[in-house]
Parts: C-alpha cells; structure tokens; sequence
C-alpha cells in the first residue's frame, strides 16, 4: 500500500452504500465473537435509518479512509456524557476497515483524526 495514496476525508451522504459495504464485512466478521449480532443490519431499514442519521447529524465525527477514490474504511465517533462521569468524553459509535486493508494503520489513522477532533472539541477523555 502507498500511504500517499490515502486520503481521510469527511463522509458525505453518497458514501452510504460504500459504507454499508465495509460495515457489512465487519458485521460478518464479527458474528465469530458476537453470536447475537444481527448479520442483515448493515442493509435493514433500521440500519440504513439510522447510517443516514447519522451522516446527517452536524455533531457526530464522521470520516472515510480512502485509497484511489475507494472507500475501505469508516469511523464515527461522538461527544457522551454520563451523570456518573465527571468529564466530558469522546467515543468510537462505529469503525471498520475492509480485511484486504487491516494491519496497515488505516484504523490507527482514523483514531488519530477522531483524536484530534476530541482535542479540538475540548472533550478530556477518549
């Protein structure tokens, strides 16, 4: 892989589909340790509903890693807060990075982007 070919960029709402896919194979991968996942939520009504919620909604963290303009990998991340926690914090909802790609720090870079924008958020803890 040439890391000058990589690019992290915002997501946009034509991303749906690419993103589904990533999170599909994920979901697939996943059913090995999660026995009660559901295998089709990538591609449900419930799943696509709330992927489009998501990608709309201006306070959710929200990036696709790219090489030569194909999508292979997604995070989103947002702000929680709890009443029993005593700071404001950042926390991945969603990642994934299609097989072919893991192990090359694609992942690590998506965290890292999530990072900065937590720092720049001003929220004291990931």
């Amino acid at each position: 892989m040439n890391n000058n070919s990589l690019t992290i960029r915002k997501v946009k709402l034509s991303d749906l589909k690419n993103i589904q896919k990533v999170h599909n194979e994920v979901i697939q991968w996943s059913k090995q340790f999660d026995p009660v996942i559901d295998i089709n939520y990538s591609y449900s009504k419930k799943g696509v509903k709330y992927l489009i919620k998501s990608i709309e909604n201006k306070n959710i963290f929200k990036v696709v890693a790219e090489i030569d303009k194909k999508v292979i990998g997604y995070l989103f991340g947002g702000k929680f807060t709890y009443d029993y926690r005593k700071v404001i914090y950042g926390e991945i909802q969603y990642m994934g990075v299609i097989s072919e790609y893991r192990g090359k720090g694609i992942g690590t870079k998506l965290v890292e982007e999530f990072k900065k924008w937590c720092v720049k958020k001003g929220y004291n803890w990931l």
